[in-house]
């Protein structure tokens, strides 16, 4: 097929000798199978010309019928020791539906001039015998068995000149390639053979390439969470969520160090281009421990075809994994989310709006919404946009954005799982719902429920453990969370709540050390510091408590919880002017946030615990009158005046609250050894709160034999 009128070709700092079938970098020889060596001499020896895929394969297996995705699979080993990305084009181009074409500029050396020519009497060449074996997905490709001759005895007599002494590294370093080679061959062929027993792994997200990859994006992490999505479909296989894989999109820790952490024996990485209104799309299974590849392939279809790019991605991955699946299995593997790929790109762009902007961003929040409404437009059917609605709806209540309940939010949700039951991102939603209006049992329920349909991942197990969280089932969260983190080992949600949930368990100790994992592993947040410092203060370590909470205000001065808990841990220790300066401090930051998010009731519970705290019981009346005009029925609030009562020493005025909350279904009460700390410890001399605290303990007994 191609003209070799040469032996040595040189292209930036690569040279490849033909002859010795032997690729060199900077004079370092690069290890690469023979069969992916042959594809790039035919690439090179062709370069700045479009050579076909079926005219390479039939070039390079030419008594063979093999898939395309062997040709790809060479295509993506070529690119990665050549040092570009997936889908670069520095030296090899794709040309869709086309093949592909060398771009690089290649220089051609006196072949009588290199370093390379090895003198017969000292030479002994690499016979190499081609033999068949199975490849991924069953067809087979053409195999290297390395057999090595022993090389002639070298005349020591004769003296050895610096040209000689590079010709005997030349012959060691092709020896070593050679044998480099038939141990990585041979240890394929043993995955072969014996199959990969793949129990876990991760999906990297896909990079995006080409002129504009801020353009297509969106489409690269769509695709990407679709095939996580597809993957946990797929019996015994441990598949880490998108919240997690999410966090190192732009990291720089090698792959080996990401898989460690994560604990997956292979990972998914991949890039996709988009010309046009088409997308091309590379994948490959790689070894998380050796970093070598099982599997690769590209898809290239138009942009309206993206069902069938990730259909094929799915089915191709699931066979690169050697699973074997029941055709009900590999239908519910190629199931698309929507019938109109155009309703389809409006839910990805509203996805990207949201991690862009979530509760950051207001206007980010109502593109979002008005994205997904498009999408509905032009498919009603399509449950992901209902549930992406209920989640900008969960934003809209949480942080105040408007006129928006959380009754909007879980109508979504439930319209989503009307249209597919099983969809994890609804059933989350409902589960968080519950928790901002305090309808703890109703938590429950619904983790019952995604349990009953077999939805037992490391996100869905997070967020069941917050529902035993909120409930004051603290000892089955702890066990929840643990599994959740067997799981996921970077699941940062599980690793946060664990400190809570041994705080109010009363195992301090531990929760401190969940909580130097979770800074060590994760990063500073104000709410880890917050039940850090707890737990500290408790033991009694004031010192260290003093730290935490300084830390967790330094990163949300709004947040009341720490600023009020600091300060009675100052006054404890005879500080009283202290105290009273961080609470007024507290307090004006807090006025200022309420003023900018008038609706957001957290921050008016947070107003009534300042005011309580300084002694003012007309200010503390009026926020009492707020809530009670705006969430006369969330069993949150009515904790949060209970609490402010409390302080202010109107104890049987805080037990009606305290009572009235569980009666709205508001469950999570702090153990009593918190009262120790938290300046409400004036309700222990209460025996209508001791009472209380018994009928709360008879309303978690029996919902964890429930539950």
């Amino acid at each position: 097929m191609h003209r070799q009128e040469n032996n040595l070709f040189e292209f930036g700092v690569f040279r490849l000798d033909v002859r010795e079938h032997v690729l060199l970098r900077d004079g370092e020889v690069v290890p690469l199978p023979p069969k992916a060596l042959d594809l790039l001499v035919e690439l090179v020896t062709n370069s700045g010309h479009v050579i076909g895929k079926e005219e390479l394969m039939k070039s390079l297996w030419p008594d063979s019928f093999v898939e395309e995705a062997n040709l790809s699979h060479h295509i993506f080993t070529l690119r990665k020791a050549l040092g570009e990305d997936p889908g670069g084009s520095r030296y090899i181009e794709t040309i869709p539906r086309r093949g592909y074409r060398f771009v690089a500029k290649v220089l051609e050396p006196d072949d009588e001039s290199s370093d390379f020519v090895v003198a017969e009497r000292i030479h002994s060449r690499i016979v190499v015998e081609e033999e068949r074996m199975d490849t991924v997905g069953g067809t087979a490709q053409t195999a290297q068995a390395f057999q090595l001759k022993k090389l002639p005895e070298i005349d020591t007599a004769r003296p050895i000149h610096r040209k000689g002494l590079a010709v005997v590294a030349g012959i060691f370093a092709v020896v070593g390639l050679a044998l480099a080679g038939y141990f990585w061959m041979t240890t394929n062929h043993d995955r072969e053979r014996s199959g990969l027993a793949v129990k876990s792994i991760a999906v990297f997200p896909l990079k995006a390439v080409g002129d504009d990859p801020g353009d297509s994006e969106y489409l690269a992490d769509g695709i990407t969470e679709a095939l996580i999505t597809r993957l946990t479909r797929v019996p015994n296989l441990r598949v880490i969520p998108w919240v997690t894989v999410e966090r190192y999109k732009e990291s720089n820790k090698p792959l080996q160090a990401i898989a460690e952490e994560m604990r997956v024996e292979s990972v998914i990485t991949g890039s996709l281009r988009r010309t046009g209104d088409r997308i091309a799309v590379t994948i490959s299974l790689i070894d998380g421990r050796s970093g070598l590849q099982y599997w690769a392939d590209e898809f290239e279809e138009p942009l309206a075809d993206i069902f069938t790019v990730q259909r094929r991605i799915a089915l191709g991955a699931a066979r690169g994994l050697k699973a074997e699946l029941s055709s009900q299995q590999e239908q519910a593997l190629a199931q698309s989310a929507s019938r109109s790929a155009e309703a389809y790109e409006y839910y990805l762009r509203g996805k990207a709006a949201l991690r862009q902007g979530d509760k950051a961003s207001k206007e980010l929040n109502q593109l979002a919404f008005e994205l997904f409404q498009k999408a509905l437009k032009l498919d009603s059917n399509l449950a992901e946009a209902y549930a992406g609605i209920g989640r900008v709806q969960h934003n809209q209540k949480t942080m105040g954005w408007g006129e928006t309940t959380n009754q909007n939010a879980e109508a979504s949700f439930q319209q989503a799982l009307a249209l597919n039951p099983t969809l994890a991102e609804a059933h989350i939603g409902l589960i968080r719902v519950s928790f901002l209006d305090g309808k703890c049992e109703d938590g429950l329920k619904y983790a019952q429920k995604a349990a009953s349909l077999g939805l037992e991942d490391a996100d869905i197990l997070s967020v069941r453990g917050r529902a035993y969280y909120v409930a004051g089932i603290w000892d089955k969260a702890v066990s929840t969370y643990k599994r959740a983190i067997e799981l996921d080992p970077a699941n940062e949600e599980s690793h946060s709540m664990i400190i809570s949930s041994y705080l109010f368990t009363g195992e301090y100790r531990r929760a401190t050390e969940a909580g130097e994992i979770f800074f060590r592993r994760f990063r500073d947040s104000p709410r880890e510091h917050y039940f850090t410092a707890l737990a500290f203060h408790c033991l009694g370590d004031f010192a260290l408590a003093k730290m935490h909470y300084e830390l967790a205000i330094k990163l949300a001065p709004e947040d009341a919880a720490p600023q009020v808990t600091l300060g009675y841990l100052l006054k404890q220790n005879g500080q009283p002017s202290e105290a009273r300066r961080i609470w007024i401090q507290g307090l004006e930051t807090l006025k200022r946030k309420v003023a900018e998010a008038p609706h957001n009731h957290w921050l008016h519970g947070s107003l009534a615990q300042f005011y309580a705290q300084l002694g003012n019981k007309a200010a503390v009346l009026k926020e009492e009158d707020w809530i009670r005009r705006e969430s006369p029925d969330n069993g949150n609030m009515l904790g949060q005046l209970a609490d402010a009562f409390a302080r202010l020493g109107e104890t049987e005025r805080a037990i009606e609250y305290y009572r009235g909350a569980v009666r709205s279904g508001f469950l999570t009460f702090s153990p009593r050894a918190l009262v120790k700390v938290d300046g409400t410890e004036r309700l222990e001399q209460s025996p209508a709160y001791h009472e209380f605290i018994k009928e709360l303990a008879q309303i978690t007994d029996r919902l964890r034999e429930q539950y």
